[in-house]
């Protein structure tokens, strides 16, 4: 059986570290596996059950960290890479969202550059 993608956003791997902030500590850093305007998926263990919200934020390489809502809404293993966690993005102002979804474009058009550069015949 196939389960339909939910996402409603594209994804994007992604570098850089997120950490969930509670009263007077963090919690992390997690390192970010891939990013889009909705969500994130993190490694390692989640520091809350499927279903829970908490605020984070998150590092984007070259940029101040972005504080946001997020709810964790599954973890699994990855043979070879530890486990994982997913969380979806909550109450994100439009502002947020474009900036995202800005860092995200800029992110595929330096990947895409790299793989053409890599590719391109000599000469």
């Amino acid at each position: 059986m196939i389960v339909p993608d939910r996402r409603r956003e594209a994804r994007v791997e992604f570098s850089g570290f997120a950490v969930f902030l509670l009263p007077g500590r963090t919690l992390g850093p997690f390192k970010l596996r891939n990013l889009s305007s909705s969500g994130a998926l993190l490694h390692g263990l989640s520091p809350y059950a499927v279903g829970e919200r908490g605020r984070m934020a998150i590092e984007l390489r070259g940029g101040l960290p972005i504080e946001l809502s997020a709810r964790v809404v599954r973890e699994e293993p990855r043979p070879g890479e530890g486990p994982v966690f997913g969380v979806a993005f909550e109450d994100v102002s439009e502002e947020l969202a474009r900036g995202l979804r800005r860092a995200l474009l800029e992110r595929l058009q330096r990947a895409v550059g790299h793989r053409a550069a890599r590719t391109a015949p000599p000469g």
